[in-house]
């Protein structure tokens, strides 16, 4: 938001030279609540109150002779009470951009990002009895990318992904690369609209590669060549920008390097609503997740093939109390359902708290 706000200033004429060089954000929140569900269990859910702290920076430079940096950086820490088989949850993020306007309608950028996290992972995409388990790990990406405005209005651009995940326990590390091209078109009041292919290869570090059958393979690791296809529909219905909508489509195939035991293909659709007020706001979502896997049997006494449907719904209210205070709650729905019982589960969590910008 705040390079719309620069790039706005510059074009009515404002002397940007009078602005600081560095404009900066901080956000100190704080909120607790309450989830029927941390271990996102079939059988016996184990819930929680919690309380939480998060905290989240952005700092962006003015361009300068056709230069633009970006850093972010954002954490939580959830600690459930009394703390049973979870006892918290840890999140970070840190991320560095930096752009360079070439003229003639091209640009070029690269974007360095580091995830830390502590958090219950749903591992059934590659266990054959699957569960939910608290994982801790290190995601570190690279992301180099080129962008060229070809038209009024039309845009294209290219992006290479390099990422190595780093576990510490249970799930197997990996190596991610891949080229994503994506093409765009701008139109009123700051719409996007945009389609996008992806191609990813994900070598695992020591995960073995299975046999149609499900039997690993002695001395071949896993590895997916995943293809996915975006459609992403971004409008703004109205010039004050108070009613905002997101809708996203994606279709990706995923491949093995065996067998195909660990062939599907994931449908996936969302919905966002957003309604913006001056002193409050109302964020409404919805998204729909399907597996279908080409081979994999449920279990060997239940041929059918595995699949499994994922909806989650969320919504959020936030209500100003002054310039640099706001209240905000939040209720979050997720429930899984699949013809493997195991990985079916739901799960319910509000949430309330106050976020201080300084």
């Amino acid at each position: 938001m705040c390079c719309t706000l620069w790039a706005g200033a510059a074009d009515f004429g404002v002397e940007l030279e009078k602005f600081p060089r560095w404009d900066n954000t901080f956000n100190l929140k704080t909120w607790s609540g309450y989830k029927d569900n941390v271990l996102l269990s079939h059988q016996r859910a184990a819930d929680s109150p919690f309380v939480a702290g998060g905290l989240d920076v952005l700092l962006w430079r003015l361009p300068e002779n056709g230069w633009e940096c970006l850093l972010l950086g954002s954490g939580e820490y959830i600690r459930y009470v009394p703390g049973g088989r979870v006892d918290k949850e840890i999140s970070a993020l840190a991320q560095a951009q930096v752009k360079k306007d070439f003229g003639n309608e091209w640009k070029a950028g690269l974007s360095l990002e580091y995830i830390y996290f502590d958090q219950v992972f749903d591992d059934t995409l590659f266990e054959r009895a699957p569960s939910a388990v608290q994982v801790q790990g290190n995601i570190f990406t690279l992301r180099p990318l080129l962008r060229h405005e070809w038209a009024p209005g039309f845009f294209t651009e290219g992006e290479v992904l390099l990422s190595r995940q780093d576990f510490r326990q249970i799930v197997d590390d990996e190596w991610q690369a891949g080229p994503k091209w994506t093409f765009g078109r701008n139109f009123g009041h700051n719409s996007e609209v945009s389609l996008a292919y992806q191609f990813v290869d994900r070598q695992f570090d020591t995960r073995p590669a299975r046999d149609p059958g499900g039997e690993a393979i002695v001395g071949k690791s896993l590895e997916f060549f995943q293809q996915e296809f975006f459609l992403t529909w971004r409008q703004n219905w109205d010039n004050a920008r108070r009613w905002r909508s997101i809708t996203r489509l994606s279709l990706q195939r995923n491949d093995d390097n065996a067998g195909g035991y660990y062939d599907y293909y994931r449908a996936r659709v969302s919905q966002q609503l957003r309604y913006v007020a001056k002193n409050w706001s109302v964020r409404a979502e919805a998204k729909f997740t399907r597996y279908q896997y080409a081979i994999q049997p449920v279990d060997p006494e239940n041929l059918a093939h595995r699949r499994k449907t994922v909806f989650q719904a969320n919504i959020r209210g936030e209500r100003k109390l002054s310039k640099s205070v706001k209240l905000f709650a939040e209720y979050e729905h997720e429930r899984a359902v699949s013809n493997l019982t195991v990985e079916a589960y739901r799960a319910n969590t509000i949430s309330g708290g106050i976020d201080w910008e300084f």
